[in-house]
């Protein structure tokens, strides 16, 4: 074999290894963080917002109400319900007509059983059920 034939194999054998000696030398990524945790009843009453602008009441205790914005300019968006209940010490909502009526779509957000009872309550009371229905004055 000539000499030249063997430097020309021996250039074209580090050639082809010289990608592999390079990716070897480089770091590892680092392993992705585990997901976080499912929050607890507390953390979700926290987490959750109590102030949703004008178009929002207390109604009794830790039940809010919104309703969707009636007054000009009507935002150019479509709402998933008129009246929208949220039970923050469970973090679930209930989502109502303007009639009262509770929607079937979407579907009640029950987050406990706690919230389930409270929002039977509020609907089983009259004098609540009217602050919840009675519309915002427009500021």
């Amino acid at each position: 074999m000539s000499l030249r034939r063997s430097c020309w194999i021996v250039v074209v054998l580090a050639a082809s290894l010289l990608p592999l000696a390079v990716s070897g030398c480089g770091e590892t990524p680092p392993p992705r963080p585990p997901p976080p945790p499912t929050p607890t009843l507390e953390e979700r009453r926290v987490q959750t917002p109590t102030d949703f602008g004008y178009n929002t009441r207390v109604v009794d205790g830790d039940i809010h109400v919104w309703h969707a914005p009636h007054c000009r300019p009507v935002p150019p968006a479509e709402f998933v319900a008129s009246v929208i209940l949220t039970d923050l010490d469970s973090g679930s909502h209930l989502y109502l007509n303007r009639d009262g009526s509770v929607r079937t779509s979407p579907p009640p957000d029950y987050r406990s059983d706690e919230g389930r009872e409270r929002f039977a309550e509020v609907l089983a009371d009259r004098s609540l059920m009217e602050v919840v229905l009675t519309r915002f004055e427009c500021p």
